[in-house]
């Protein structure tokens, strides 16, 4: 059963990855809370001093609106299309380098992006 059909009855693929890390660790892993107001990122959230970029994940909800997740695993979103959550991460990072992990119905796109996100995501509606 493909990952988008699950999470679509269980309420989002946030939902869904919840109950199988919740599974896997036996109870302890992170519980998302229900995100619904968009609130700017914490201090720990920023890039720690690596040689790896932080890790920005993008989700395609069930519902059709995007969600956010921090490299703190910190959900933030429900963003009304991927334009407005790429926005808003830009903003909240100062367009640092990052990964970014666009999740849609099972299909994964990676993006490496260098300070200032030179990189288009998506392109312009003709």
């Amino acid at each position: 059963m493909p990952p988008s059909l699950v999470a679509g009855r269980l309420g989002g693929i946030g939902e869904w990855w919840d109950g199988v890390v919740a599974r896997l660790t036996g109870g302890q892993g992170h519980a998302a809370p229900a995100v619904q107001e968009v609130a700017p990122l914490s201090a720990a959230d920023e890039p720690a001093a690596s040689s790896q970029p932080p890790l920005i994940r993008f989700i395609h909800e069930a519902e059709g609106r995007w969600t956010v997740v921090s490299p703190a695993h910190d959900y933030r979103g429900s963003f009304a299309d991927l334009k407005a959550a790429l926005a808003f991460a830009r903003q909240s990072y100062g367009a640092a380098a990052a990964t970014l992990w666009l999740s849609v119905d099972g299909l994964v796109v990676v993006i490496p992006q260098q300070p200032g996100w030179p990189q288009p995501v998506i392109g312009d509606v003709k």
